[in-house]
């Protein structure tokens, strides 16, 4: 047999073995139970079962239909380049398919039909049909990396490794492509992209599980700090970004404020309209809450119908005017039942600390504020003056 055949069987077999080792890894994986990570790792599965296709189909070339060859590993080819770019897409929400994107369906076609027809059948000139590819892939590769991050002001780690894995392939491919433009030569050309192919399904395989992993980890820790019914922080959070805040407030010496608030008459509201009501209501109540409230304070959902919001660099003054704001905004909101519309009211309570103080003393003191609004009447807020001391913080 020719040695080039033989060096495209030995490479292509390790690739197949490679590829279906990951597809096994990625079909058994327990991460996949993860509802929101579960169609993320089925494109996953999807790069790798295409592309052992595809590099089976190539050894198939070497004794059958070369035009089919060509047509079937382009086109699994090209769907194991777009299924990596729509599993970050799905990772981060996207709720449309593959094959639902005309545009794409339209490349992949396109690009089959200049491969296998236009550059096989009509001018069938290898270097071209390599060129043309390899071009493709990278582009593809290309515009995956700008849909990793779901936050690209804050990427994480396994995002970052995801990133990497991505612009080392697209340095291999073109490693390979520029070997191929200045040798020419079948043979180097093909032993250089085997290889980068081999290293590329090795890469992906370790850095789309650390990718996963990473989420698995992240997504874990979001659900501790999170209140499950209104998507808010939950007490614990807020304990901890409150500790942060007093210590950093020490060294910068400027006031932190605090507002405790409860709707009112809520038990009645439970008991009387149904629990089905009594959620509808500390969904909009936090909502309203989180729409007044700025991108570096802290709100919580402290307890029952109680929240906690946390407000650094803000005066006394700043605070007992947001608080005003949040119930007037408060009384303005219904709700509708079966039997009859339901007006809400909140009652307030506010400090600030202007030098440092206990943390739980300082919640103690708000609460109290909060509470005298109550006996007071409700739907009001009372100031809490009794902050100003010191503490070993």
């Amino acid at each position: 047999m020719d040695p080039l055949k033989i060096a495209n069987l030995a490479y292509a077999i390790t690739i197949i073995l490679n590829c279906s080792c990951a597809a096994l890894f990625f079909h058994f994986n327990p991460i996949k139970q993860e509802k929101n990570l579960a169609i993320t790792i089925k494109y996953f599965l999807i790069l790798f079962l295409s592309t052992a296709t595809a590099y089976l189909i190539f050894l198939g070339e070497i004794w059958s239909n070369k035009f089919i060859s060509i047509l079937s590993s382009n086109f699994l080819f090209m769907i194991g380049f777009y299924s990596v770019r729509y599993a970050f897409l799905w990772r981060k929400g996207e709720q449309q398919h593959l094959y639902q994107n005309k545009w794409i369906l339209c490349h992949i076609a396109l690009f089959v039909f200049i491969q296998s027809y236009l550059l096989h059948i009509v001018i069938d000139i290898l270097n071209y049909r390599i060129i043309f590819g390899l071009i493709n892939y990278i582009l593809i590769l290309f515009s995956c990396i700008k849909v990793i991050p779901k936050h690209p002001n804050n990427i994480s780690y396994g995002e970052k490794v995801a990133i990497s894995s991505i612009v080392m392939a697209i340095i291999l491919l073109t490693i390979a492509l520029i070997i191929h433009l200045f040798t020419l030569d079948t043979f180097i050309y093909q032993t250089a992209l085997m290889i980068s192919q081999g290293l590329i399904a090795f890469c992906f395989l370790g850095a789309f599980q650390t990718l996963l992993l990473s989420d698995v980890s992240n997504l874990h820790y979001e659900n501790s700090i999170t209140d499950p019914h209104t998507g808010l922080y939950n007490r614990r959070y807020f304990m901890q970004q409150a500790s942060k805040a007093l210590k950093t407030a020490r060294r910068h010496e400027f006031p932190i404020a605090l507002i405790m608030c409860d709707i009112d008459y809520f038990k009645n509201i439970n008991d009387r309209f149904g629990h089905d009501v009594g959620d509808d209501a500390l969904q909009k109540f936090s909502d309203l809450l989180n729409g007044l409230i700025r991108e570096g304070d802290t709100l919580s959902r402290y307890g029952g119908e109680e929240f906690a919001i946390l407000l650094p660099q803000t005066s006394l003054e700043g605070a007992l005017i947001l608080a005003e704001r949040m119930r007037d905004e408060t009384e303005k909101m219904s709700l509708h039942s079966a039997q009859e519309k339901i007006k809400l009211t909140a009652s307030f309570g506010v400090t600030a600390i202007s030098s440092p103080v206990d943390l739980e003393y300082s919640l103690k003191a708000v609460d109290k504020a909060m509470y005298k609004a109550k006996s007071l009447g409700r739907n009001q807020v009372q100031p809490s003056f009794t902050m100003e001391i010191t503490s070993n913080i």
